[in-house]
């Protein structure tokens, strides 16, 4: 159970970081416009979220 609370918080975590700096970027990208990067309902974009988690169990298998 443990495992499975610290992946879905990883991916939480992920998921609102990545919709966050992809807000920005796309404000600064089209002139001042906010545009919202996601296509569900809040502040989340799942790819970031697995990416996170892809990263964190290469890294944690390496060492």
């Amino acid at each position: 159970m443990n495992v499975f609370l610290t992946l879905a918080f990883l991916f939480f975590i992920g998921s609102i970081g990545g919709w966050v700096l992809e807000l920005f970027y796309r404000r600064i990208i089209s002139n001042g416009k906010w545009i919202n990067p996601g296509f569900l309902v809040g502040p989340y974009l799942p790819l970031y979220g697995f990416r996170v988690m892809h990263i964190l169990f290469i890294i944690s298998n390496k060492y």
